[in-house]
């Protein structure tokens, strides 16, 4: 088999193959908590990491436990959305292998790590052992997978497929992981939970998945037999829950000029993008969605930047 032949065949697979790691469930509320600000085209930027270690005066209403909690949920969200963002980053790689993608996806997994460790640091009761060691080690094994397959890439041009049903499976166990345990932390009452905060938090996840997804489905024709599939929501059904979600968020938060505007601007760039959700085509330019997709989750992460200040 010539390479020309082995990447159009490996190429049809590819998004059904990716697809699986997509196959779990949105948590009610989720959320990256960096406030990264940028143009549509800026991506996700680099993300500063919080200190678990830092004291921070107790608001009003709220005690220091009651703020742990608060850091820890944040810092477990902002593992998974960074988890999202180097997958969604390396379907893209496997269509187009530039070594800046490929630095970027890096980037993102050590962000991750470093998420970890500061999680581990804060999980107080929170969390127990086990369930600290299982999270470790799924990571351990994406970020494994992950490397490898880079590596893969970079070698022959395009991804072989064992290694990318491998790499499936290691993303929904991570996944699946972590959810619970953002769940299991966000319902303890320990913790705080705010509406508009939460609304903001799924606004956030939910455009990342929708992103990842559509990156999936676009890199090949044959993905699309895994729309609508009973094991998730179609990508429509993602796309009408996130507008719901952000009108919601809007009309809770109009008071504030500074919030206003932010998803103003997120209302107007999700316009832009709605439809290419809404109706998927093939012919649609998927280098744009991403663009405006990954903006709109960073002008989010200003809100929730704001809000959590309130």
């Amino acid at each position: 088999m010539t390479q020309e032949t082995a990447c159009t065949s490996t190429g049809l697979s590819l998004g059904a193959t990716l697809l699986l790691t997509l196959a779990i469930a949105i948590p009610a509320t989720a959320q990256e908590g960096s406030s990264n600000s940028g143009a549509p085209g800026t991506g996700f930027g680099p993300e500063t990491v919080e200190n678990g270690n830092n004291d921070e005066p107790v608001k009003q209403g709220k005690t220091a436990q009651n703020l742990r909690a608060e850091k820890l949920l944040s810092n477990v969200h902002r593992f998974r959305l960074r988890n999202f963002r180097a997958l969604n980053d390396y379907y893209v790689y496997t269509t187009d292998p530039e070594e800046e993608l490929a630095t970027r996806i890096s980037d993102h997994m050590d962000q991750s790590r470093q998420l970890l460790e500061q999680i581990k640091d804060q999980t107080g009761n929170s969390l127990t052992d086990s369930q600290m060691g299982d999270l470790k080690k799924a990571f351990n094994n994406f970020d494994d997978q992950m490397e490898t397959n880079i590596e893969d890439v970079r070698e022959s041009g395009y991804p072989d497929l064992r290694l990318l049903s491998d790499m499936a499976n290691q993303a929904q166990s991570l996944s699946v992981l972590s959810k619970n345990i953002y769940n299991q932390v966000a319902g303890q009452d320990a913790t705080p939970t705010e509406t508009d905060l939460e609304l903001a938090r799924e606004a956030s996840i939910t455009m990342a998945l929708m992103v990842t997804r559509y990156s999936a489905r676009s890199s090949s024709s044959v993905a699309q037999v895994f729309q609508g599939a009973d094991s998730e929501q179609s990508l429509d059904d993602l796309a009408r829950s996130f507008e719901n979600t952000l009108d919601k968020l809007r009309n809770r938060t109009e008071d504030d000029g500074k919030i206003d505007a932010n998803l103003s601007d997120v209302n107007s760039k999700w316009r832009f993008i709605r439809g290419s959700y809404i109706e998927y085509d093939e012919q649609n330019v998927a280098f744009v969605i991403n663009r405006y997709s990954t903006s709109i989750i960073e002008s989010l992460e200003q809100t929730i930047d704001r809000l959590k200040s309130a």
